[in-house]
């Protein structure tokens, strides 16, 4: 399936089953291409904690995710994005998270995608994504209300290069939830 050239704005959910998710665009076990698409303001009815992907939810899908903008979306966990195997070249701008990943979750391929003043309590900018990570521009991302967060969080092992990573107020710029490794190479 191809979602292309479309405004996807000011949807609310409130679910798939308990928590939510979702309100933008949803694809659960299909494959899909979303490209050069706005997609903003997208909220939870009441901003569930467990609800997930405030602009895009991907579930057990092959997604790819370039060319879009991507802002103003709220969820419990990946304000903006929850999921997907490739997401490149976004403007991923003033999501908020209430738990975790701000900007994105989950996802496996993060490369020349922008960051800005997304807000969650870890992972500001993102959130446990896997894989490898380069090209992107991460700036002004905060953690929500006095929590000490970070602008990236993740307990699994990753590739960190030539990104630009600054000016962010979170307590940590890398949160590592466990004993891992990261091999990175940033501006």
């Amino acid at each position: 399936s191809l979602i292309s050239h479309n405004i996807i704005s000011h949807n609310k959910a409130n679910g798939y089953s308990a928590g939510g998710g979702g309100n933008g665009i949803y694809i659960r076990e299909g494959e899909a291409e979303i490209l050069y698409n706005v997609i903003h303001s997208n909220k939870e009815m009441e901003n569930a904690y467990d609800s997930e992907g405030g602009g895009v939810l991907i579930y057990l899908s092959d997604t790819s995710i370039n060319h879009n903008i991507i802002s103003y979306n709220t969820a419990g966990k990946g304000g903006g994005i929850y999921g997907g195997d490739i997401i490149e070249n976004n403007c991923i701008v003033n999501n908020y998270a209430s738990g975790f990943g701000g900007g994105c979750i989950g996802t496996k391929s993060l490369k020349k995608n922008s960051f800005i003043y997304n807000q969650s309590k870890i992972g500001s900018a993102f959130y446990y994504c896997l894989g490898s990570h380069e090209s992107n521009t991460i700036h002004l991302n905060y953690p929500i209300e006095s929590f000490e967060g970070s602008t990236i969080a993740t307990d699994k092992e990753f590739v960190l290069n030539d990104n630009n990573i600054y000016i962010n107020n979170d307590q940590y710029v890398i949160d590592l939830l466990s004993n891992i490794n990261v091999y990175a190479s940033n501006n």
